[in-house]
């Protein structure tokens, strides 16, 4: 459903930039690469947040294996 979607991403991004505001700083995202549609959340909100301006990188983790880094 298109509209569930549009409106899941909406309220989401507008939850994770509230909590980038209250919260200034470094910030490191993690989510399981296998996830698809985590890892183009996470681009598509860090991106519009901070104009592309961020870097990522992919790290083992010991709970979770291998895991997609954002940092912005």
């Amino acid at each position: 459903m298109v509209i569930f979607e549009i409106v899941d991403f909406c309220v989401g991004k507008n939850m994770a930039f509230a909590v980038f505001n209250k919260h200034p700083g470094p910030w490191r995202v993690r989510q399981i690469p296998s996830s698809e549609a985590a890892t183009k959340f996470w681009r598509r909100v860090i991106g519009e947040y901070v104009n592309e301006n961020y870097t990522e990188s992919q790290i083992e983790n010991p709970c979770w294996g291998f895991v997609n880094l954002p940092a912005i």
